[in-house]
């Protein structure tokens, strides 16, 4: 396992606790539950074992799972902006707005400028609900293009870059951003998909983190 090394080369810290540390921080930038991110690392490590991944692609999994939020905070000025709110309350409740019409009113209604005048709190619900579809697309795009490419610039394999870009796609075909479907999408976009929508019915472990071993 990777360390980084302190003064006269001590070992203080391996990359794995790193990066499970920093999950937990994009929990609480992104108003998930306490947990989430170590519960759909345990989730998707045990996916990932089931179906018999070799150590090497087990480790690329884990690093996937965990860092499968960090584009997201890409998109925080942007929420802000059009929907004059704040973005952690905003991304935490639209993860659960359903496509129905009483859904996405009742979200417009309750997270638009709420803080604004009036004006500014009409003129931004009228851009939401007629442009709703392009910018939930925009948003989406950002976080996973901006995701994919911080791990890279974290110099992780492409793999793990792969599976986070595919993190929003859907197996019909209707995800975003690329509209991949079926096995066109990559096996760990598929697997932390799968952990992402289970940890809504997955009792959390303990915060020991999941080993990338």
């Amino acid at each position: 396992m990777s360390v980084i090394t302190g003064e006269g080369g001590r070992q203080a810290v391996s990359k794995a606790e790193l990066v499970s540390a920093l999950s937990y921080a994009l929990d609480l930038t992104e108003g998930q539950p306490d947990g989430h991110g170590l519960r759909c690392c345990w989730i998707g490590m045990n996916v990932g074992r089931a179906i018999g991944l070799s150590e090497p692609e087990m480790a690329d999994l884990y690093y996937t799972l965990l860092l499968k939020d960090i584009g997201c905070s890409s998109n925080a000025a942007r929420i802000c902006q059009l929907f004059l709110t704040d973005d952690i309350a905003f991304k935490r409740d639209i993860k659960i707005v359903s496509d129905s019409l009483p859904h996405v009113l009742h979200f417009v209604l309750k997270h638009t400028g709420l803080k604004a005048s009036l004006a500014e709190r009409f003129r931004a619900m009228v851009v939401a609900l007629a442009k709703g579809d392009m910018i939930s697309r925009e948003l989406i795009e950002t976080r996973c293009h901006r995701g994919a490419d911080i791990v890279r610039q974290m110099r992780f394999p492409e793999t793990v870059a792969a599976g986070i870009l595919d993190l929003d796609e859907h197996w019909n075909g209707k995800g975003q951003p690329q509209g991949l479907k079926g096995k066109a999408i990559t096996l760990f976009g598929r697997i932390a998909l799968l952990a992402r929508w289970s940890t809504s019915s997955t009792p959390a472990p303990t915060r020991t983190s999941p080993s990338a071993k």
